[in-house]
């Protein structure tokens, strides 16, 4: 055959090179170690640049982008490079030391990097896609090099491995299973236990040497090695043979198959994700469940090609593939009834979020079952695929590597498309259900392209025509079966699934599809409304949410003698905003990470916010609350920080001790911070206070005690706290009594008695908890840890060291409120 038409399976005797069982096993553990390195700097890394970039979709994906870029651009040279070297073991023990040395380099670039994007911002922070180009090419800077190297080490491996083309399969299938399951045991490690108990800078530097390690390992045997040629007297391939002479034009309809297929798997990982946390929640260990969940699928589903070679199940792998692919859009359309049958399932009804009645390991075995439930067909079947492609693919063994590379590159940029499309344009144009059944459809084209298609030249069995002609047709009927039958509101209801756990009858009445997250609005049976982000309650119209929302404004607005320019951090239901508008400011500025937030809540609470949305004094800043006070040169009077739960991830980086110092600085001269605080956890409690009062040398505790309240407030200077008793009474009297009626604190004697202590009596018992910090978040961690006696424990905690606000009063002696002094109203 031509060669212009023809790629031929290589048959030379010196084609390819042994190595011992042993030496292969000892090879295949010490992959396993490098998957680990590689999704463990993946987190970390991405959790040290959402410190510059924020903790945004945006940022993430930014993050993501790069590191995924890297790989695919070293797979594509590296994979090259690798077919023309003669010791494998040199190349990878090379590759194994620059991944640690550059990694190393990896924060201290950051740090450098932290300053360009400060000027970037400034110029271009109108423009929120100019910011992601921004956000991707500055961190490709930083980590081109460490994922570019990292992306050659499986065409290395796989050209050391491969000594005949007619083992790439088994042989990939290995070598990508062993890696993936390594970088299965690396996210679960990180999530559940590495940062925990090392943080971030020491997990770095630890898998930095787990490099140095492997690389020793590899140039021992680099400098004993040499090639051994496989015996080669083999026939020439059958006509129906994987190995017969196949079209050029067939091979190139294989890659971008493959790179449509990684579009596929990406795009599934974003929509599943978006829904499982309405189960799972935004913690860290959700997280770690559903994507070791999803990477135990792809490197079981590699293992599974190990098992049907043996037992030559398959007789054809361009069938197969296309066969897989369409399976694949099948399976993902069924996981639209999954979500909407799970309330039916009797094992989840306790996957809930911090229940404490059920055991911490029990909770986790019932997500990973629940994660498992959704993910695992597919993504066995998505594992299948590479080294089925990698058999077909890789028709000369003089070119194993090459061939590896371009197929992990394709697949990779597949990835990588998949991630954007779907996170940035598909969720917000047709929603997440409608966007599940879009990428199924391709999945399903792609399966039914690779089966029709067949140029001149390849041998009819090669892709039998009776073979399409079934199954394409029942698949397209099954898929629209599924689409026809399954209602289009079936995730509308699913996303009322945790409120409904919590009141039987709650109705949804809204849900935002937004780039960061859905959110959602409902109806409780009490006839009160809430709004919640990801099934996590932020804001709504319960009289403890009211309390909450009122007192977050009024407290510094009547502490601080004069507020004019005041930033809040987190929109909720736009009270509070509604409320900084009624005093006498002259800016309030409104740093929200989610659109979908303030669009929500402007159409459906604008009883209580009062149109804020259009105020002119209000000014919505859509970005992460950290980022903007790292980045903003702006400084206020009143800084108040309106962040969900401190374990949630994104939320987590707004109590840090880190965060506190950015407000600190933007802070102008005797202003004060506030920050939003659940009486939840008891060792929570204490790390938020005490990495809050290593900020602030005066702090003050506030908690409503009008009823059963459980959200607290802490109130942080640089100066002792002082309230101008007859201003306060004059500033309360014009903004707050009739705002305040409501909520029973209309009298200013009971509004002043939410002060429940300050830094005097902050003793000894609040030296001994940790810090939460960027670099060691040990709030993320407390999730495991709690007991229905926590929250007693807390009130308890502030009970036990309370204090009167009087001695904070000045001039309050002759002041009295309905004819008895203020100061002994306020001591009794």
């Amino acid at each position: 055959m031509p060669s212009e038409i023809a790629v031929t399976a290589d048959t030379s005797p010196s084609a390819g090179m042994r190595i011992s069982a042993p030496a292969k096993l000892a090879i295949v553990v010490l992959f396993f170690l490098s998957g680990i390195t590689g999704l463990v700097y993946e987190v970390t890394w991405t959790r040290l640049f959402t410190t510059i970039f924020g903790s945004t979709t945006y940022a993430v994906t930014a993050v993501l982008t790069a590191f995924m870029g890297g790989l695919a651009l070293g797979s594509f040279v590296i994979g090259r490079i690798a077919d023309k070297k003669r010791n494998p073991f040199l190349v990878y023990a090379l590759l194994e030391v620059g991944i640690g040395v550059t990694a190393l380099l990896v924060p201290t670039l950051l740090r450098l990097l932290d300053h360009a994007y400060a000027a970037v911002f400034e110029n271009i922070q109108s423009s929120l896609w100019l910011l992601v180009v921004a956000r991707v090419v500055l961190s490709s800077l930083v980590i081109l090099i460490p994922t570019f190297l990292m992306g050659g080490t499986l065409p290395v491996l796989c050209k050391l491995f491969v000594s005949r083309a007619d083992q790439s399969g088994t042989q990939v299938a290995l070598l990508y299973a062993v890696n993936t399951l390594g970088a299965t045991a690396g996210w679960f490690l990180t999530g559940f236990f590495f940062l925990e108990m090392f943080g971030i800078t020491t997990t770095i530097r630890l898998t930095s040497a787990v490099n140095f390690l492997l690389a020793l390992l590899f140039f021992l045997p680099a400098m004993l090695w040499k090639p051994v040629a496989e015996p080669g007297d083999r026939p020439a391939p059958a006509a129906d043979s994987p190995d017969a002479p196949v079209h050029k034009s067939y091979l190139t309809l294989i890659l971008i198959g493959f790179a449509c297929a990684g579009f596929v798997s990406l795009s599934y990982e974003v929509l599943w994700t978006r829904l499982l946390v309405f189960k799972l929640k935004t913690t860290v260990y959700a997280f770690s469940i559903m994507l070791t969940t999803f990477l135990v699928g792809i490197g079981l589903g590699s293992l599974l090609f190990l098992v049907a070679e043996k037992f030559k199940l398959i007789k054809n792998q361009l069938k197969t593939f296309g066969v897989i692919q369409a399976l694949i859009g099948l399976m993902g359309l069924s996981t639209i009834v999954l979500f909407g049958k799970i309330e039916s399932i009797p094992v989840f009804e306790s996957v809930a979020a911090f229940n404490p009645e059920i055991a911490w390991r029990t909770q986790v075995l019932y997500k990973l079952s629940l994660a498992g439930m959704i993910m695992l067909g597919p993504t066995l079947l998505m594992g299948l695929a590479f080294p089925l492609v990698s058999r077909f693919y890789t028709r000369n063994i003089d070119s194993v590597g090459r061939s590896v590379g371009n197929i992990y590159a394709v697949n990779t940029i597949g990835c990588i498309l998949g991630s954007l499309l779907t996170g940035f344009v598909l969720v917000q144009a047709l929603g997440t259900q409608s966007s599940i059944v879009l990428i199924s459809l391709v999945a399903l084209t792609v399966g039914t392209l690779v089966l029709a298609y067949r140029p001149r030249g390849v041998p009819a069995p090669l892709v039998p025509r009776n073979f399409v002609f079934v199954f394409a047709p029942l698949a397209w009927l099954i898929a629209l079966g599924l689409i026809a039958v399954t209602p289009g509101d079936t995730l509308f209801e699913y996303y009322n699934i945790y409120e409904r756990q919590m009141y039987e009858d709650t109705e949804l009445l809204y849900a935002h599809e937004g780039v960061e997250c859905i959110t959602t609005v409902h109806r409780y049976p009490d006839g009160e409304r809430g709004i919640s982000t990801s099934s996590i309650n932020v804001a709504g119209t319960h009289f403890t949410n009211r309390t909450t929302q009122k007192l977050q404004a009024h407290i510094p607005m009547l502490v601080h003698p004069q507020p004019t320019e005041v930033l809040q951090v987190g929109f909720g239901s736009g009270e509070t905003c509604h409320i900084l508008t009624m005093y006498d400011t002259e800016r309030v500025d409104l740093v929200e990470i989610s659109p979908g937030v303030i669009e929500t809540s402007a159409k459906y609470f604008g009883d209580i916010n009062g149109g804020v949305v259009d105020h002119p004094k209000f000014r919505p800043i859509i970005m992460d609350g950290a980022n903007y006070m790292s980045l903003t040169e702006r400084k206020y009077d009143v800084i108040m920080n309106d962040a969900s739960w401190p374990f949630y991830i994104g939320c987590s980086t707004l109590y840090t001790k880190d965060y506190f110092e950015r407000g600190r600085k933007r802070l102008k001269a005797g202003g004060i911070m506030t920050t939003w605080m659940p009486i939840e956890m008891l060792g929570s409690f204490k790390t938020v206070l005490r990495s809050f009062h290593e900020v602030f040398p005066h702090v003050s505790v506030w908690l409503a005690v009008t009823h059963t309240n459980k959200h607290a407030l802490l109130l942080g200077s640089e100066h002792e706290l002082q309230i101008d008793a007859k201003l306060f009474l004059d500033r309360f009297d014009r903004f707050a009594r009739a705002d305040l009626e409501s909520v029973h604190l209309d009298d200013p004697v009971f509004f002043l008695d939410a002060f429940q202590m300050d830094e005097t009596v902050m003793g000894e018992w609040l030296d001994s908890v940790p810090l939460h910090t960027i670099d060691k978040p040990v709030l993320e961690f407390a999730a495991r840890k709690p007991t229905a006696e926590d929250k007693l424990d807390s009130w308890q905690l502030i009970a036990t060291h309370n204090v009167t606000v009087a001695s904070h009063l000045t001039g309050g002696a002759g002041l009295e409120i309905d004819g008895e002094s203020i100061v002994t109203r306020l001591e009794s």
